[in-house]
């Protein structure tokens, strides 16, 4: 009797866990992030791998910006399913936003082995490789993401960016003109002297040297 009560308790738990893994998904998606993470919190508590809720929670806490309980969740969650996509670009994302670029890219490039169609994959190793200071390698994977998908201005920005510091300033000059053609992201802020019109007054003075 005992191991049939352990058994029903565990089930109402599972299914309780789904409720509020409802519930969160429901939240996430209207960008109520913090009541998102308190109904995913509760998901996880009741059956902690279900690690759909172990995902989503990692995510939420990435658009709060809490990029260490992003992680610790999202590792989770791999753990449970290795092969987990959307868990393992977050996590990557997650290392990226919180300047740890060595992990980060260990996970751009197993989200790479799983799905080497998918932009984010590419687009996510490019900024890295810029960060790091690898032109080469960046314009590479730039280059393909634009392949897949051509009108995410911050891509263009870093493309005009590398092209600039390689002298290839017609190049680069193509790249901004496409950012002035595209939305900037709200998200996306671009540091004093590095505006698109800045380099481009630079580009116009060195292409007439």
């Amino acid at each position: 009797i005992s191991s049939i009560l352990f058994l029903s308790h565990q089930l109402e738990d599972i299914n309780l866990s789904k409720k509020y893994y409802k519930e969160g998904y429901n939240f996430y998606q209207k960008n109520n992030f913090s009541n998102a993470i308190d109904s995913l919190e509760k998901s996880v508590e009741l059956n902690i791998r279900n690690y759909g809720a172990l995902n989503l929670l990692g995510r939420a806490y990435l658009k709060e910006k809490d990029f260490e309980n992003s992680k610790k969740f999202l590792i989770k969650a791999v753990e449970i399913k290795p092969d987990y996509f959307d868990a393992i670009i977050a996590l990557a994302t997650a290392y990226d936003k919180s300047e740890d670029l060595e992990n980060a890219i260990k996970y751009y490039k197993k989200a790479q082995e799983l799905r080497d169609w998918d932009f984010g994959v590419y687009f996510g190793m490019g900024r890295i490789s810029y960060k790091k200071g690898d032109l080469d390698k960046a314009l590479e994977e730039l280059i393909t993401a634009n392949t897949l998908y051509s009108k995410n201005f911050e891509l263009h920005y870093i493309l005009g960016k590398i092209y600039y510091e390689k002298g290839e300033y017609e190049k680069a000059l193509t790249q901004f003109e496409i950012c002035n053609q595209l939305k900037k992201p709200e998200e996306f802020e671009i540091p004093e002297g590095e505006e698109i019109m800045d380099f481009m007054e630079k580009i116009k003075i060195n292409m007439k040297k």
